[in-house]
């Protein structure tokens, strides 16, 4: 399957997504620039345009059934191919940029609050990471709360790991992405991969990734007026509530930043100054160095959840991309094909 380039869908797609979990209104500030490019307040326009009215469990199905539907319009960069596959009984896609490697692979775990979002949902982020990367991407349709609460999002995320491994992917090739929840779910699965003995991937690259989900770090307070995306009370609050099910939030593999991080690869976290999430990364950054793992914190002044999306028209996206590819190609270096 074969598409061209197109950011109308993509931003329509944002805007339901961030009504699953929470944001505000504004009013026009910014502007096209005559270079195709937005200015910030035009992004951020776009990225809030929604009401910030509570989500209900019951409002789940409808927004998820409208991403479905956009996504289905969005339109990706030229020369993209979609091939959808089974990973070890984890429904997966490949998405092929031009430029990759066939030996450099990401596993992409897409955000969404364990509630919302897919491999669809997240196709043209996904695209753009393995252009940067030079690799191509296999994104995880991971099973989704309230249906399906821990363990088993993570548990797909091990399966199509080991269907990866199995089809004769070396672990030093891959390297693991995901944003928000899809951070977190990055990071428990890391954990959990180390605490079987399992091979761990290259590296790691985790966008504001939600890693505390209990909601007592201190930015989830001090953040709260300034986040026109997040919020914790009648958004992150009910997601949390609906992924863990039964099991306590403080779980390590649910909240991994409790977890023993020890003996984990490299990992880039890159995160808006803006967010409710600001200190999941932050603390992140603070506990892995403890640890003794090497990680880059890149914090975005100005930025909120979810602008990377926004990449290429908002410069800032498209650098925050450009620095995940660099990271990535570093981690995982070329070297001739065997595929």
């Amino acid at each position: 399957m074969i598409r061209r380039p197109s950011t109308r869908a993509h931003h329509a797609l944002l805007a339901l997504v961030f009504t699953a979990i929470g944001c505000g209104a504004a009013s026009e500030k910014g502007s096209v620039s005559t270079k195709g490019r937005i200015t910030y307040e035009r992004a951020l326009d776009r990225a809030r345009q929604d009401s910030k009215a509570p989500l209900t469990l019951a409002q789940i199905p409808r927004i998820r059934a409208r991403q479905e539907a956009v996504a289905a319009l969005e339109r990706l960069p030229w020369g993209t191919e979609i091939e959808q596959v089974d990973a070890g009984g984890v429904r997966a896609e490949w998405i092929l940029v031009p430029a990759a490697k066939a030996n450099r692979v990401l596993v992409y775990l897409h955000g969404g609050g364990y509630a919302f979002g897919s491999a669809a949902s997240h196709r043209r982020i996904m695209a753009l990471v393995g252009q940067a990367a030079q690799a191509r991407v296999l994104g995880v349709d991971y099973r989704l709360a309230p249906e399906h609460p821990f363990p088993a999002a993570l548990e797909d995320a091990l399966l199509a790991y080991a269907w990866l491994l199995d089809s004769g992917f070396e672990p030093k090739r891959v390297a693991f992405v995901g944003d928000s929840a899809g951070g977190g779910l990055a990071l428990s699965t890391m954990v959990k991969l180390k605490e079987r003995g399992a091979p761990l991937p290259a590296a790691a690259v985790l966008v504001s990734p939600w890693v505390d989900l209990t909601g007592t770090l201190p930015a989830a307070t001090h953040n709260a007026d300034v986040d026109p995306i997040l919020r914790w009370e009648g958004g992150l609050e009910v997601l949390a509530r609906a992924y863990a099910g039964r099991t306590d939030v403080k779980n390590p593999l649910i909240s991994p930043l409790r977890a023993d991080l020890g003996g984990l690869p490299p990992i880039l976290v890159l995160v808006g100054a803006r967010e409710i999430l600001l200190d999941d990364s932050k603390e992140l950054a603070r506990r892995l160095r403890g640890f003794d793992v090497e990680v880059q914190l890149r914090v975005w002044p100005g930025m909120w959840h979810g602008w990377q999306f926004h990449a290429p028209r908002l410069p800032e996206a498209a650098a925050a991309i450009a620095s995940m590819g660099s990271f990535l190609r570093k981690s995982i270096p070329d070297r001739p094909a065997t595929f």
